[in-house]
């Protein structure tokens, strides 16, 4: 049964209007707070629920009167509250958290042959492909396809499976997609297609969440040192610079400037465009010192736009600048 007619068994029905004006509940208060609807709706509370459901070729529309305040929980989750008050759900967002807890789950068990699941803004695909390679011909990937569509089973889950063949020949893929999952069923589904109980889940996400601390920690500690190693760097440049007895700049002009970096020297090319009220700009890196002077900018170099906002922040900066004159 696919997700189309297991709401039809709900009295959810079709709708043929594409854009439906009036609210058919326009009396009831649908018993389902919007907070509840943040991460979509699942099976069960649509079999609850005391107000119409219409379906469309891409949603199903939650009748009765929702509140304003629904506009903008509706805004930041995806779901569409209408001019009259009710509200638009996409399919995907039907049991959305079920379908979110199989594509962590598919991430935790990545690797050929498992099932790879995809959402997108109006279905939930799980699929295992079977691809064709130098050992494994077309038709052992079409048998083992067949097998696994056959070995399936159709009874944790509301929608509808196939087989399809692969791109450019590539193969052939088994494909379930996911309208709905009750909950009394959700771990047996899981447990079909990966292997895993909620108890091996649980321990897995641990590792995982402890594997996560020990990278950001680790990450951490390389970061400071790079930091540290950058500025440092800079320091050495700019002691190199200070050799020069350049001036410091105060005030943006026209003419060249220099200033250190982790990696060696960034000159600044500056000019004044009266006419246009504008400040143009070229930059080059130099990586030693000997090979600082100025320069005429190459054919491909553009001189960019300074505008007021970057010179601001060019203002900002510009005490750690030398001038080298125009």
């Amino acid at each position: 049964m696919d997700i189309s007619e297991k709401l039809q068994s709900l009295d959810i029905l079709h709708d043929d209007k594409a854009r439906r004006v009036l609210n058919t509940a326009p009396s009831l208060i649908p018993n389902i707070d919007i907070t509840e609807l943040y991460k979509g709706v699942t099976i069960e509370q649509l079999e609850s629920l005391n107000v119409p459901i219409l379906q469309y070729s891409t949603q199903i529309t939650i009748h009765g009167i929702f509140e304003d305040s629904a506009m903008l929980y509706a805004k930041n989750s995806g779901l569409i509250f209408n001019k009259n008050k009710s509200l638009g759900v996409r399919y995907s967002k039907i049991d959305y958290d079920k379908k979110n807890l199989l594509l962590k789950i598919s991430h935790m068990i990545p690797g050929r042959g498992n099932w790879i699941v995809n959402i997108t803004s109006t279905v939930c695909q799980v699929f295992k492909m079977f691809y064709i390679t130098e050992h494994y011909t077309r038709e052992q990937a079409k048998i083992d396809a067949i097998k696994c569509y056959n070995s399936t089973p159709d009874n944790l889950y509301i929608g509808s499976k196939f087989i399809a063949s692969l791109a450019w020949g590539a193969g052939y893929a088994t494909v379930i997609e996911l309208g709905a999952v009750y909950q009394s069923n959700l771990w047996e589904l899981i447990k079909e297609l990966y292997n895993i109980t909620e108890s091996d889940f649980n321990t897995m996400k641990v590792k995982k969440e402890e594997e996560l601390k020990a990278y950001k920690i680790e990450s951490d500690k390389r970061w400071e040192l790079e930091r540290q190693e950058r500025a440092n760097n800079k320091e050495v440049f700019l002691s190199q610079l200070l050799t020069l007895n350049l001036p410091q700049a105060t005030e943006i002009k026209t003419g060249y400037y220099v200033k250190s970096q982790s990696d060696g020297f960034l000159i600044y090319k500056i000019s004044i465009d009266k006419k246009f009220k504008r400040i143009l700009f070229l930059s080059r890196r130099i990586d030693k010192l000997e090979n600082i002077n100025k320069f005429n900018p190459d054919s491909y170099e553009k001189s960019k736009v300074l505008k007021d906002i970057s010179l601001k922040s060019f203002q900002t900066k510009i005490n750690t600048w030398f001038y080298m004159g125009e």
